[in-house]
């Protein structure tokens, strides 16, 4: 009987400490506008912004990516180079759009641009949020990615990747008209980074 009460402690101790264990949970958005964290690839660094810090699901939101020289030389980019936009839904799902980018490519001169060392380029790419499911601060980053160039006149090019800063951005419901105004007056009142 003794063995049997100690067996059952024990095993109750242990159900009990199990329970109390903490569960990791998601990263979930917080923050309205940018985040500067941006990751460097040594020589390009990528960073995205947009003028809609908020939008309805269903409004497409039009972000600017900037692609910068950072090194001490002259690099060749491509003029329309990969870009992999992925998000953090407020509940913390994360979410992309998908695209297989080439390991190398054979780049014309058309197709590329010379990035003077400070200098840099603007692109413009528009998120859809009709499927959007839930209201909230949703985050968004870029990844840049170029594949090895195999065209030996323009050299030196970049390649690789490079993964831009955050960018939250509160997205509402449109159908819920009382969430919405109430929405909209406390987001004005999250400070800007």
């Amino acid at each position: 009987m003794r063995a049997w009460r100690t067996c059952a402690f024990l095993a109750g101790a242990a159900f009990l400490l199990a329970g109390c264990a903490e569960v990791a949970r998601p990263y979930v958005p917080a923050r309205i506008g940018a985040i500067h964290d941006t990751v460097s690839s040594g020589a390009i660094e990528v960073s995205i912004d947009t003028d809609d810090r908020q939008a309805l699901i269903g409004q497409p939101i039009m972000f600017r990516v900037t692609i910068r020289n950072t090194s001490q030389q002259a690099l060749w980019v491509p003029r329309d180079p990969d870009l992999l936009f992925t998000w953090i839904y407020p509940d913390g799902r994360r979410d992309n759009f998908l695209r297989e980018f080439a390991d190398e490519r054979f780049y014309h001169e058309g197709e590329a641009v010379l990035l003077k060392p400070g200098f840099q380029m603007t692109k413009f790419v528009q998120i859809k949020t009709y499927y959007f499911e839930r209201s909230g601060i949703t985050e968004f980053r870029a990844l840049l990615h170029a594949g090895r160039n195999t065209n030996p006149a323009l050299n030196p090019f970049w390649y690789g990747e490079a993964m831009s800063n955050g960018y939250g951005v509160l997205v509402l419901d449109s159908k819920k008209k009382g969430f919405l105004s109430g929405a909209l007056s406390s987001a004005a009142r999250v400070p800007a980074s």
